[in-house]
């Protein structure tokens, strides 16, 4: 499933490198690993905010407080599926 989407975007924007993993640890702990390796990590974030956010927590906060290079933190749009 994985390699299908990212497919469907590789035939839009050929010149990016998509290197793909499948891991079993939290989200925010394995991109912030691969920030060390980075020039700059791009997230996506429901936008989620208040209340709600506290209690869910939120990869993307995570990511922007711990990543070793800058993060770009891109808002999904309304009644759009976030695609990585």
């Amino acid at each position: 499933m994985l390699r299908t989407e990212a497919a469907k975007r590789l035939d839009r924007f050929p010149e990016v490198t998509v290197h793909a993993r499948v891991e079993r640890v939290r989200p925010a702990a394995m991109l912030t690993e691969a920030s060390r390796d980075a020039a700059l990590l791009v997230v996506g974030t429901h936008g989620r905010g208040g209340l709600r956010r506290l209690m869910l927590g939120s990869v993307s906060g995570e990511v922007l407080h711990r990543a070793a290079a800058p993060v770009l933190v891109v808002p999904g749009r309304d009644g759009d599926q976030q695609a990585a």
